[in-house]
């Protein structure tokens, strides 16, 4: 984590302080969250020099699970933090497949004076390191902070048992133990601040615009989605019916899970006017929860709000923690409390938990995770096959397998069909499942009027569901009404402000639209995400390609190769053949040695050398086998070569079921 040597890093207009967890910006503080600070901390510290990904995950993340994506999210949002414009690399340099390098000029200043003291809680890092000596505080206010709880969180306070003499079985607990106090604290400290300061927490209203982040568990030991996601969940769903109120959906929100997410930062991530973040304990037959409702434009807390209640069943206790919570909330927005029942769709605990489990990595890109999902869906409705968007849930992995190039692409439209008329049956008004029946009507089908008119069913049962926005953005591209993509898509990116594949689709939408140079400008921000996605790094060849860039086109294509660690006599085999014949030997390699069955990608591949009979081969055996890219045949542009014969206005015609 950060390092406490005492010294500032000088840097541009930023000043770098890590002994005492500031960012400074000609003398205003910056937001980060405690991954990017240490993150940019030990990239500063190592200015000029390559900074492993291995390292930062062993240094960052310790022991902590954490894949590429977290990496390069943390990295991004050290960018956003500091202005770094993704063309110029001018303080972070991303060294493919290895790591990254900070390479602005950086001035280190030894600093003993205390002067940027954080004004809260000015003994936490004495108090943080007594724990780590085995002492429980004795003064100060996180001391005063631990002891106030010990009566209430009677688990909380440390005791002897949980301060033990560091070994490998003990670390992690005791790492917990000094998470949870350090959260409390942190929790009572915005009120300790405040009456220091004479500021008032129940603040003025400005804006209406509210994400409710997952909870987060004070012993991560204890962590269950039931809680982290279900009463976020639960309080989503109370809020979002009053009119004067704008309630971001779970999908939106959910990907904040990490228990040590920075929830201002979160709020501008999300574009949200208010925030309100939580966390939970489970103790003895109870949960208990602590929120802070915090504005995001100053950081101030307006309020904290506590709730405590038997478990009994677990949505029991989720709908009254939501009720007291949420009543709360809606009193400071001058609206009447009511008594709420989420509405899961299912009574079965245990399902209820694999669904969200399942929905948690519905946003992760990967074949892997697709099956990961499927089968935690398919979980949910052997516990519960009343469970309708569980169902759904199916439908649409089944319809992403298809996507992923699956061979048994006839099956698996199959399954997804069979769950969406089982969701349907139980559910007529389910919006999810109308979404995949377009994406299956488009895609499988080749009936774009059936396709729209599901589309379009899903957003009239729904009009802030980010999914419906998406699949509708998706058909709409595919039919050349680009405004009417962009502008859809454009809705769920507003509704889904983090989605990685909103922005993903996104730049589709501009690539259809041939609006190559924002095209371009949207999928290197991708890249700057997760610098290891494939699609990404090929999608910009074919766009260079079409702007003439084909130096930099090359380049991409050959990062490529290296992140499929594709082997050196490969490699070698293509810049052999762009020294010597340019793209077209390049092109000519890629027939030679990529995988035939990707038919689509095939017969661009032909029709980018001229060779139009054998494009048309491959395009009429993507037909056949129903290939996910075949839908979008009448925009794309890397097939402009074959547009002025006969035969491809005939396909045309027949994927647009005419």
């Amino acid at each position: 984590m950060a390092s406490l040597n005492g010294k500032t890093y000088v840097f541009a207009d930023f000043r770098l302080v890590p002994g005492e967890g500031l960012l400074l910006r000609n003398g205003e503080p910056v937001q980060l969250s405690l991954k990017a600070f240490a993150t940019l901390v030990m990239l500063v510290e190592r200015h000029g020099h390559l900074v492993q990904r291995s390292e930062l995950i062993e240094s960052v993340w310790e022991d902590t699970f954490v894949e590429d994506a977290n990496i390069s999210k943390c990295v991004w949002s050290i960018r956003n933090a500091l202005g770094e414009d993704h063309k110029s690399s001018k303080f972070i340099q991303t060294i493919p497949r290895r790591g990254y390098r900070f390479v602005a000029p950086v001035t280190t200043i030894n600093n003993s004076s205390g002067a940027f003291r954080r004004p809260l809680l000015p003994d936490d890092y004495e108090y943080t390191r007594d724990l780590e000596n085995g002492n429980e505080p004795e003064h100060g206010p996180a001391a005063n902070i631990a002891k106030s709880h010990g009566e209430r969180f009677d688990d909380l306070v440390v005791s002897d048992a949980e301060i033990v003499p560091a070994t490998p079985r003990h670390l992690l607990g005791r790492r917990l133990a000094i998470y949870a106090v350090i959260a409390a604290a942190l929790l009572g400290s915005a009120a300790y601040y405040a009456a220091l300061s004479g500021r008032n927490l129940s603040g003025p209203v400005r804006g209406n615009r509210i994400a409710v982040l997952p909870l987060r568990p004070l012993d991560i030991q204890s962590r269950d989605p039931s809680y982290d996601l279900g009463i976020a969940e639960a309080l989503i769903l109370k809020l979002s019916p009053h009119k004067e109120l704008t309630i971001m959906p779970l999908s939106s929100v959910r990907s904040f899970t990490d228990v040590h997410t920075d929830a201002t930062s979160a709020g501008k991530e999300l574009k949200a006017d208010y925030v309100l973040s939580s966390h939970y304990q489970i103790a003895g037959g109870r949960i208990k929860v602590t929120a802070q409702f915090l504005e995001v434009a100053t950081g101030n807390v307006i309020d904290t709000i506590q709730a405590e209640h038997p478990l009994g069943t677990s949505f029991i206790a989720q709908d009254a923690v939501a009720n007291e919570i949420g009543n709360r909330l809606l009193a400071r927005f001058g609206s009447d409390a009511d008594d709420f029942r989420t509405k899961r769709g299912t009574d079965n605990q245990d399902a209820y938990r694999y669904y969200l489990m399942a929905m948690n990595i519905t946003e992760e890109r990967g074949v892997q995770n697709v099956h990961k999902a499927l089968e935690f869906f398919e979980k949910a409705v052997e516990l519960d096959p009343k469970f309708a968007r569980a169902w759904a849930g199916i439908a649409h992995t089944r319809r992403d397998l298809v996507g992923h190039r699956d061979p048994d692409a006839k099956g698996n439209y199959e399954k997804s069909m069979d769950a969406i008329n089982k969701a349907l049956a139980i559910d007529p008004n389910l919006s999810e499942a109308y979404s995949s029946l377009c994406q299956n009507k488009l895609r499988y089908e080749y009936d774009p009027v059936g396709a729209e008119r599901e589309c379009k069913r899903a957003l009239e049962l729904d009009p802030k569901s980010p999914l419906a926005h998406k699949i509708y953005a998706n058909f709409l591209y595919s039919q050349g009404r680009f405004d009417e993509a962009l502008a859809s898509i454009r809705t769920a990116m507003d509704l889904q402000p983090v989605s990685y594949r909103n922005q993903q689709i996104y730049g589709l939408a501009l690539f259809y639209a041939r609006q190559f140079p924002a095209a371009e400008a949207q999928f290197k921000r991708l890249l700057d995400l997760n610098p290891n996605h494939t699609f990404i790094h090929q999608q910009l060849v074919t766009i260079l390609l079409l702007q003439k860039k084909e130096a930099e086109a090359f380049d991409y294509l050959i990062n490529g190769l290296m992140i499929t660690n594709a082997n050196d006599p490969m490699i070698e085999r293509y810049k052999a053949a762009y020294a010597k014949t340019g793209w077209r030997g390049v092109t000519l390699e890629q027939i030679k040695s990529e995988d035939k069955t990707r038919t689509f990608e095939f017969a661009c591949l032909y029709a980018r050398i001229g060779d139009k009979n054998k494009a048309f081969e491959y395009l009429g055996k993507a037909y056949e086998e129903r290939a996910h890219l075949i839908a979008v045949l009448k925009v794309a542009p890397q097939l402009d070569p074959l547009r002025d014969d006969s035969r491809y206005a005939a396909l045309v015609q027949r994927i647009a079921g005419k």
